[in-house]
């Protein structure tokens, strides 16, 4: 998908066009029945010459709460994968650092939240203060829609930057199979669950799942119920309790002592790998805590996948 800024005035509707769209490839400008004004697109420039007419197969007109507009184009291409590369990591998701790999690299949490939040009480409060119906509480609702946009604008540059990283320099990504609505409804206080809402953990996985797809990749996710945290990464020893503030511990059977996050991104890896090793063998072979019909359908969809791990 490209998104793309418009300046249209008048049409206050979101639409959709499919077929009879023509696209000038000299000077970047596509037509669309439902429009008197050709529309420029602002695609990046190493796409520029790769859009066609032929690629082009629908377009959707959104306006966004802030008044601007935006042209989803949906195109066929064929997506070049990347060059294979020797590396396996295991990622760790979290709050204080939003990715720990096996490898020991933190990825900071910028917490863009807690840079916007004055702002938007800042509005909030003037919008509030408008008569209802006014022409200034209109302006008050689009200057507040507006910080809005620019807060998830920031944060989605940010995860679009270190998912792509991940992906140029790993072969095969590993995280947990995290379910996302059930961490922030058991969150033990408001704080946490705002925390939770602003990592954007299910983003994340989102961007990893389909960029692997696009990049030749394999992305895995292990058991959800895996205690990565808990279990010792040398001797495998697995903890009864270890709550959230403690960062680090040391193994009652082996005393390695471990980071917290580190050790959980290791046991992920080594847990992935031993998932795509047992499918590569075939249904059977798959691990034992999943339910026989979701690890058949596990097998059938990472078969390929995991032969083609097994091939480095």
């Amino acid at each position: 998908m490209v998104f793309l800024n418009l300046n249209l005035k008048k049409d206050d509707r979101s639409f959709k066009s499919i077929g009879l769209l023509k696209y000038d490839e000299v000077t970047k400008e596509l037509k669309i029945p439902k429009l008197k004004e050709t529309i420029k697109l602002n695609h990046p420039k190493k796409d520029k010459n790769k859009l066609k007419q032929e690629y082009i197969k629908t377009v959707s007109i959104v306006k966004e709460p802030s008044g601007k507009w935006y042209a989803c184009l949906s195109v066929e291409i064929n997506q070049e994968h990347l060059p294979k590369v020797d590396a396996t990591i295991g990622l760790d998701l979290g709050i204080k650092d939003l990715i720990v790999d096996s490898n020991g690299k933190a990825i900071g949490n910028p917490k863009f939240l807690k840079y916007f939040e004055k702002k938007i009480a800042y509005k909030q409060k003037q919008l509030a203060k408008k008569k209802k119906g006014s022409k200034n509480r209109a302006k008050a609702r689009r200057a507040l829609a507006i910080t809005y946009e620019k807060l998830k604008n920031v944060r989605l540059d940010y995860l679009h930057k270190i998912t792509k990283q991940i992906i140029n320099e790993n072969q095969v990504i590993i995280c947990e199979d995290l379910n996302v609505a059930e961490l922030i409804q058991k969150g033990n206080n408001k704080n946490l669950r705002k925390s939770l809402q602003n990592v954007c953990f299910g983003e994340i996985l989102r961007q990893l799942k389909y960029k692997s797809a696009w990049y030749g990749r394999t992305f895995h996710q292990v058991d959800r119920y895996f205690p990565s945290s808990k279990t010792c990464s040398e001797c495998g020893y697995v903890l009864e309790e270890l709550g959230l503030d403690v960062r680090n511990w040391e193994c009652p059977e082996c005393h390695a002592e471990h980071d917290r996050d580190k050790n959980a991104a290791i046991n992920i890896r080594k847990r992935g790998i031993k998932d795509l090793r047992a499918i590569s063998l075939g249904p059977r072979n798959v691990v034992p805590t999943q339910k026989p019909e979701e690890a058949l359908a596990l097998a059938k969809s990472k078969i390929q996948e995991a032969a083609a791990f097994m091939q480095q």
